[in-house]
C-alpha cells in the first residue's frame, strides 16, 4: 500500500512541477511580450 501511496506523491508532485512550468512560461511570454 505504501508503494501505491509514493506513487501518488510522484505522479502529484510532476503534476505540480508542470503546471508550474506551464504557468511560468507563460507569465514570461506575457513579459516578454510587454503585457
Amino acid at each position: 500500500m505504501s508503494e501505491f501511496i509514493d506513487l501518488l506523491q510522484c505522479s502529484a508532485m510532476a503534476t505540480t512541477l508542470l503546471v508550474a512550468s506551464l504557468v511560468g512560461s507563460r507569465t514570461a511570454a506575457r513579459r516578454l511580450a510587454g503585457f
